[in-house]
This record gives structure tokens, C-alpha cells and sequence, in this order.
């Protein structure tokens, strides 16, 4: 984590600066980050100290962890849909950019998971059918005619737009999302369909928009 919260450039300056005889917490202010990342990226030994007591602590560490997530899960939850609804833009795009340099790596992991999780898959995916065709009772001709026409746009249409990023999605990269999900019981009716980007989808989930920090 503390690797990724400096360029290559800024670990760069700082090993100069560090040579110069510079402290850590001035490198830190001069590049806008804070002294203990600083060391981490520059000092192979900080790095090994770091990595050799998480090893020793994993199983405490994690205890812990969930300890503090039980009691702080509203706090933490109300954060996470204020962060996202604030940086929507910049992680839509970092998550394009991330899916676009990674396809190869991220298929073998889907697989790879896909394969261990293979029973909970078809279990979930028999629960959806189902709830799909209790969402479809008593849709009329015109109405399925109309989700028809949404499913084509999606997977046919040279330029969509996402309904809840507003970025035009490539093909391969659409999906047709409930506004209300099914599980929340959303219907399966042209008023509650919009075609979203993968990115959004996923984030999304079984939430609803104000929910997952998305704003249409």
C-alpha cells in the first residue's frame, strides 16, 4: 500500500535527498507525503521489518481487524459511500485503465475463482433465474417487447452510455443492470433496466445507487 502512495519519480528525489544526509520527515513535507512512506519505499530494511512482523502478527492483526470492523461498521460503511460518491470519477477511471492493462491476469483470476467457487455460482445463479421469472409475472407483450429492445441496444448499438458514470462503453463491456435490484424486490420491467458500464456494475452490485455511493 505505502509503495503505491509514491511515483517513481518522487522515490527517485527521495533516495537523492536521503543520500544528501536530508531526514525523512523533510523529504516527506518537500514531496507531500508522509516521512513513514518515505522510509518504507527507500529502506529495503524498513520494508523487511514491516513484511517479517505482519507475518508474525497476521493471525492477531486479523482478530483485530474484525473486532474494530464490528464496531465501527456503520461508521466505516457511511465512509465508504461518502469516499466513493466524492472520487467516483477518478476510480471509474482508474478501474477502466486497471481492467484495460490487466485482461489477461484478471481472466485467469475469475477462472481460477470460478472454479474453487464453482457449487456457489450455480446455486446463486438458480436463485437469479428464479427471482427473474417471479419479476416477470404478469409483464405484458409490449413490456417484454421493450426489454427486448433494451437487451439489443446494449449488446448491438455503436454508442451507450452508462447510466450511472454517463461514459460511452465499448462492446463487451455493457451490462443491463436493475435499478432496484431483484433481491431488493426490483422488477423486471423497461422502468427499472438501464444499461451500465462493467466498472459501475460491479461496484454497484445488489445496492442501490445512493447506496454504493453512485449518484445518476
Amino acid at each position: 500500500m505505502a509503495k503505491k502512495a509514491m511515483t517513481e519519480d518522487q522515490i527517485v528525489q527521495a533516495e537523492k535527498m536521503r543520500e544528501a544526509g536530508m531526514a525523512y520527515r523533510k523529504i516527506g513535507e518537500a514531496l507531500g507525503v508522509h516521512f513513514v512512506t518515505v522510509r518504507y519505499n527507500i529502506d529495503a530494511r524498513c520494508r523487511e521489518q514491516g513484511e517479517g512482523y505482519r507475518s508474525a502478527h497476521k493471525e492477531e492483526k486479523k482478530i483485530a481487524n474484525g473486532v474494530y470492523y464490528a464496531d465501527h461498521a456503520e461508521e466505516l460503511r457511511a465512509y465508504q459511500v461518502n469516499n466513493r460518491a466524492e472520487h467516483h470519477d477518478e476510480t471509474i477511471a482508474y478501474q477502466h485503465v486497471y481492467r484495460e492493462e490487466n485482461k489477461d491476469v484478471l481472466t485467469k483470476k475469475r477462472k481460477k475463482y470460478y472454479a474453487k467457487h464453482k457449487p456457489e455460482y450455480i446455486a446463486r445463479n438458480a436463485n437469479r433465474r428464479a427471482l427473474l421469472a417471479g419479476a416477470m409475472i404478469g409483464a405484458t407483450a409490449a413490456q417484454k417487447a421493450e426489454i427486448d429492445e433494451i437487451y439489443r441496444k446494449a449488446k448491438e448499438e455503436p454508442k451507450v452510455r452508462c447510466y450511472l458514470c454517463g461514459d460511452l462503453i465499448k462492446m463487451g463491456d455493457r451490462h443491463v443492470d436493475h435499478i432496484m435490484p431483484l433481491s431488493k424486490g426490483g422488477s423486471h420491467r423497461p422502468s427499472n433496466l438501464a444499461v451500465a458500464c462493467a466498472s459501475c456494475n460491479m461496484q454497484k452490485h445488489n445496492k442501490l445507487p445512493e447506496e454504493a455511493g453512485i449518484l445518476l
